[in-house]
């Protein structure tokens, strides 16, 4: 059965990697996200980032890009934190084909580094349980997606990832420092960021501040410091963007998603403040979790880890397809609260099951009945894990 499992996913990886060399070949890679960002890296280029969230400067910008090619709204707006565009500045002197492909490559690295955390953290796991979960994690389909459409999903990962091996290794600054990689996306890490000032491990939020602090600094330097001001406005203006400019709330595996789907374009101001109630829910649920309770090595660890990823996720106000990989982070801190038994041997399996399934309801049949299956998924994990801590607790008071 193992063997089936990984046949399985191998054969999905290798159909990803097709697909993505078809997009390449081609000359598919022009509608991915990353041509956003990329209209962003050729503003600052050309000396224009100070105004580097006008709309309208982008869309001319990435109208010269792409030539007698153009989006559906007519521009695919780069929205990122201004802090994103100075490591990646090299990228603009090359051409979008080459540029994409650049940044895949940083991608599938990442990948790889990923696959090496999995191995260093299941390093007691028996070998069945480590093949499992990095043959999953390439057949996943966001990170297929992620791939494809040139996005940070993948990085995030391996900032969350990467946070968690850190933490309980006790590295508490570095642990800080992984989660600055993820600040791309800030409100994919947010709850990881809280999780750290609730439990009052300084030393982590310090590492984390000082690794970010000097591309915040060059990215005053570079625009000016009103950027960032424009960044916030622009932000909350890009969230109440309904099918428009790449933002499809019908689509995300989130409450926000959820609400969409069941009552439509019908009650937007409604569905906006009870997605702002949830992340604020979401908020005093993980400062509740991590306020009295710090304790790597304590039995329920991993419990709490895996639920915080998991809020931050599920009331996120924005969470697109590829950023549904973040799960596995939540899913290897499972799989290593079960225990090296037939238990997380089980859970793998059951999980393996996921993109087969995945694909079947979203891509082939298309099914939607308020709750799409990706977002049934997360909802069973959390409400399983509330479960699993209220009795832990109760057995130990």
């Amino acid at each position: 059965m193992v063997r089936f499992f990984i046949c399985i996913n191998i054969g999905l990886s290798i159909t990803y990697a097709i697909i993505w060399f078809s997009v390449l070949w081609g000359n598919l890679y022009w509608k991915a996200d990353f041509t956003a960002f990329y209209t962003g890296l050729i503003i600052v280029r050309d000396g224009f980032g100070s105004c580097l969230f006008d709309f309208d400067l982008q869309a001319t910008f990435q109208q010269n890009i792409l030539d007698d090619k153009i989006f559906r709204d007519g521009l695919l707006p780069f929205v990122w934190p201004p802090h994103t565009i100075p490591p990646l500045i090299p990228l603009a002197w090359l051409s979008l084909k080459n540029a994409y492909t650049a940044f895949s490559i940083l991608q599938i690295i990442s990948l790889l580094g990923i696959v090496y955390l999995v191995k260093i953290i299941l390093q007691n796991f028996i070998p069945e349980i480590k093949i499992l979960c990095a043959v999953l994690l390439t057949a996943l389909p966001a990170t297929c997606y992620s791939l494809i459409i040139g996005n940070y999903s993948i990085f995030i990962l391996l900032s969350i990832l990467g946070f968690y091996y850190s933490i309980k290794k006790k590295n508490d600054f570095s642990a800080g420092a992984w989660l600055a990689l993820g600040s791309v996306k800030p409100q994919l890490v947010l709850m990881p960021v809280l999780m750290l000032i609730a439990g009052k491990k300084w030393k982590s939020v310090s590492g984390f501040v000082v690794s970010i602090l000097p591309f915040i600094a060059l990215s005053i330097y570079m625009f000016g410091w009103k950027i960032w001001i424009y960044y916030l406005i622009i932000i909350k203006e890009f969230g109440k963007y309904l099918d428009y400019m790449g933002v499809y709330p019908e689509a995300m595996y989130n409450l926000k998603g959820i609400l969409y789907s069941i009552s439509g374009n019908q009650h937007v101001n409604a569905i906006t403040t009870l997605t702002l109630i949830g992340l604020l829910l979401s908020v005093v649920l993980t400062t509740f979790l991590w306020h009295k309770k710090f304790d790597t090595q304590s039995s329920d660890f991993e419990l709490r880890f895996a639920l915080t990823v998991l809020l931050g996720l599920f009331f996120s106000p924005h969470l697109n397809g590829h950023d549904y990989v973040l799960v596995f982070a939540a899913l290897m801190a499972l799989i290593v609260y079960t225990g090296n038994s037939n238990a997380s041997l089980s859970l793998v399996k059951l999980f393996s099951i996921f993109p087969v399934l995945f694909l079947a309801t979203e891509i082939v049949f298309k099914i939607n009945v308020g709750i799409k299956f990706p977002t049934l998924v997360m909802i069973v994990m959390m409400v399983w894990i509330s479960w699993k801590l209220v009795r832990d607790h109760r057995t130990h008071a």
